[in-house]
């Protein structure tokens, strides 16, 4: 959940089902949703990092998240 003000501006469940767009589909499969967390912001984003991979290998995909105060999710790979 992301407030502002203690105001809910943002409740949302990620899975990684969600960034499969960005993910070969032979992979998808066999990956988890590792990590999510907040890395920085600016007046007018909220940025999160999205780690993908296969448990017990290297083998990771990041996406960047970038959620704005009105609730826009915007998605990319780094």
């Amino acid at each position: 959940m992301i407030k502002s003000k203690n105001t809910p501006i943002y409740v949302h469940d990620f899975h990684k089902a969600e960034f499969a767009a960005f993910i070969p589909k032979n992979f998808i499969d066999d990956c988890i949703l590792r990590k999510f967390y907040f890395t920085h912001s600016d007046k007018r984003v909220l940025y999160y990092e999205a780690v993908i991979g296969v448990p017990d290998a290297y083998t990771t995909y990041v996406i960047e998240v970038r959620i704005t105060p009105e609730g826009t999710v915007t998605k990319h790979l780094k």
